[in-house]
């Protein structure tokens, strides 16, 4: 979860933003792995950020389970 939380911080958030994320090149382990991350920042200055990452069995994609065999790209 670091990689992630790292992915999120490049983007400055604000208290009170949540961000879903779920791209494998930005920390999160694979599709179906969907990660939100928010600053935690209780008198205005972030101390740290709460994540939590959940398994979904099926995202979408052009077949059930989100992660094609015969898949050549990501998109």
């Amino acid at each position: 979860m670091p990689a992630a939380v790292a992915a999120i911080k490049e983007r400055d958030p604000d208290t009170g933003d949540a961000y879903l994320i779920n791209d494998p090149f930005a920390g999160v382990t694979h599709l179906p792995d969907i990660t939100v991350v928010t600053p935690l920042a209780p008198r205005g200055e972030t101390i740290g950020y709460g994540v939590v990452r959940a398994h979904h069995a099926d995202v979408g994609g052009i077949a059930p389970g989100s992660m094609p065999a015969g898949a050549t790209e990501i998109y």
